[in-house]
């Protein structure tokens, strides 16, 4: 909302605010509003954070917080299991040129994506058996 641009903000504002009835309660059960600020003036900054830490506050308050968390916690993990079991799978060289083979094969439409990681996977517990 800085300069000659304040009646543009408000206008936007009443549009987003509006658009924002549109979607369901979000699972943390906060309602957003749509604030206006300026970094001339440095209007509007304190409420914006007011609403920052009553954000917070609620999130906490209710449990989302530790609930959001968890949830991210759990799907960072298998994120990272699936970054790992990548590299293992890298470290096989003969595993590395069959994924290329499959990869063509698959933009080719030689084969399904299906049947490809079905097929890697198989040559990928055969490379861990050899191996041991």
């Amino acid at each position: 909302a800085d300069g000659n641009n304040l009646k543009n903000a408000v206008e936007a504002q009443g549009v987003y605010q509006q658009a924002l009835h549109l979607f369901p309660v979000s699972d943390s059960g906060w309602h957003p509003t749509v604030l206006l600020s300026s970094a001339i003036t440095g209007s509007g900054i304190e409420e914006i954070w007011n609403v920052i830490t009553k954000h917070n506050e609620h999130v906490r308050s209710t449990g989302y917080l530790l609930k959001n968390r968890s949830r991210q916690n759990i799907a960072w993990f298998h994120e990272r299991f699936i970054q790992l079991l990548n590299k293992d799978l890298q470290e096989f060289e003969e595993l590395r040129n069959f994924q290329t083979k499959l990869e063509a094969e698959v933009s080719s439409s030689a084969i399904s994506s299906e049947t490809a990681a079905k097929q890697l996977l198989k040559g990928y517990h055969e490379a861990l058996k050899r191996k041991s």
